[in-house]
């Protein structure tokens, strides 16, 4: 009997276990950090894990399917240590090298700028730019230009609308930037 040859098949690599992720980097923030690293071919998703020593204890933070994450929630001014796994089917690699980042103490913010004041019928619309470190906003309102001024609106974002504007009124606005640490010089005063 003549032998059959079998054509077609090709030697696939068997799934191993991932590489430990390499270029691994944390930027540090207020209250968080974001931790990116290159990704990994093979690799399903990674754990992101954290400690407040080099050398561990090291706790999973986050999984992600990305090769970047932001862990959220951190004290100020405090240091903390990454370390990231690649995991697939067959199982996890070892933990990257560490990194580490500080994420800094906020200061008071700086007086916001380029505060702008658009009126409509029974409102008016305020918008300034965002203030470094600052948290939230507080819009003030008075009717003589240097106050004094009340507080109309608490805002986290750069804008707001006063609704209780009455027409035919001239008002005065300033806006300032808070946070943990206090809050800042007013604005420059739109009217």
């Amino acid at each position: 009997p003549k032998s059959r040859r079998l054509t077609g098949f090709v030697n696939a690599p068997l799934p191993t276990i991932p590489q430990a992720p390499t270029g691994l980097a944390a930027t540090p923030a207020l209250a968080r950090a974001t931790v990116s690293w290159t990704p990994l071919l093979g690799a399903a998703g990674y754990n992101i894990k954290r400690a407040t020593s080099v050398g561990g204890p090291y706790a999973v933070v986050a999984l992600s399917t990305t090769n970047t994450v932001t862990d959220t929630g951190l004290a100020d001014g405090t240091q903390y240590f990454y370390v990231v796994t690649a995991f697939n089917s067959i199982g996890e690699s070892t933990n990257s090298n560490p990194v580490s980042a500080f994420t800094p103490i906020p200061a008071i913010p700086q007086a916001p700028t380029g505060f702008a004041a658009t009126a409509a019928i029974g409102q008016i619309s305020l918008n300034w730019n965002a203030s470094p470190d600052a948290a939230n906003y507080k819009v003030k309102r008075a009717t003589l230009l240097g106050g004094p001024y009340a507080t109309v609106a608490a805002v986290a974002t750069n804008a707001a609308v006063d609704s209780t504007a009455v027409s035919g009124m001239r008002y005065y606005y300033v806006v300032t930037a808070t946070n943990s640490m206090g809050e800042s010089p007013a604005s420059s005063a739109v009217t």
